[in-house]
């Protein structure tokens, strides 16, 4: 396993807490008309598995990335024009005091933020041990859902996202579906609930969200006969979407999801802007 990017002495338990995320997605700031876009400041890993999409974004649609291995790397090496930081954290571990310290006076401004990604190992840090003290952190899963709007500094712009001309929502209870039927419901998009998902009744959905509570984590094999319905014939539509919501998916479910024709993994809870 990759060694954290924190100095550490403390061990921490952690993952990114629904409040804590919105609050991350919320605050984007852009620089002045005409200033060049701001330094991006990973520090952690890169090709750990559960970050490895998330720096992929961020190394291809940010103006300028720099990259550091831990905080005493970054405090030995500053980078300049620094707008936001990424800590990408494998584990619970907390930053040494003193290290800390430094990196907070010597390297953030009043314009700079910074996000914590954390990994699986950090998932349950809001119920027990010491938070992490950098602000917002986010579960690995839930990149998509933040970064594109809060790297607006960095010079990334969001993809425009249109609404679906017809949502299926796939779960076991209606109790379960009825509040995204609502939500999608006031934003005048047509939606329908089902237990299974039947190409007969269903080829007109243009998106189709997959519940783990009729969808658990699968093979990319098994996926794609979920998504045919067992062996019936594809669904030829080129607009067509399988977005799958599940509670906590390792980066192994996300890539087998994907590779089974899953185009968006989503983590809970989500609002319905983020299909």
């Amino acid at each position: 396993m990759p060694a954290s990017p924190l100095a550490t002495d403390r061990p921490t338990t952690g993952a990114g807490a629904p409040a804590d995320l919105a609050a991350a997605g919320a605050r984007v700031s852009g620089g002045r008309s005409g200033e060049p876009p701001g330094t991006l400041l990973w520090i952690g890993p890169t090709r750990h598995p559960e970050f490895q999409a998330a720096f992929r974004f961020c190394r291809d649609r940010v103006g300028q990335i720099a990259v550091r291995a831990n905080l005493r790397s970054a405090l030995r090496r500053p980078a300049g024009h620094v707008r936001r930081v990424i800590f990408a954290l494998p584990d619970r571990s907390l930053p040494r005091g003193d290290f800390w310290a430094e990196f907070l006076a010597t390297q953030l401004t009043a314009a700079c933020e910074v996000l914590a990604i954390g990994g699986s190992l950090c998932d349950g840090r809001g119920r027990s041990g010491e938070p992490w003290p950098g602000g917002p952190m986010l579960r690995f899963s839930r990149w998509e859902e933040v970064l594109p709007r809060w790297l607006a500094p960095c010079g990334v712009r969001p993809n425009a996202v249109a609404s679906p001309r017809g949502l299926l929502v796939l779960c076991d209870r209606f109790e379960t579906a009825e509040p995204w039927l609502a939500d999608a419901q006031r934003q005048g998009i047509a939606v329908a609930w089902h237990r299974h998902f039947v190409p007969v009744l269903h080829a007109g959905f243009e998106r189709v969200l997959w519940d783990d509570s009729v969808a658990p984590p699968a093979s990319a094999e098994a996926w794609r006969l979920r998504r045919y319905a067992e062996g019936s014939a594809p669904h030829r539509s080129s607009s067509r979407q399988d977005l799958w919501l599940a509670l906590q998916p390792t980066s192994e479910d996300i890539r087998q999801a994907l590779a089974g024709g899953i185009a968006r993994v989503l983590t809970k809870p989500v609002t319905i802007d983020s299909i």
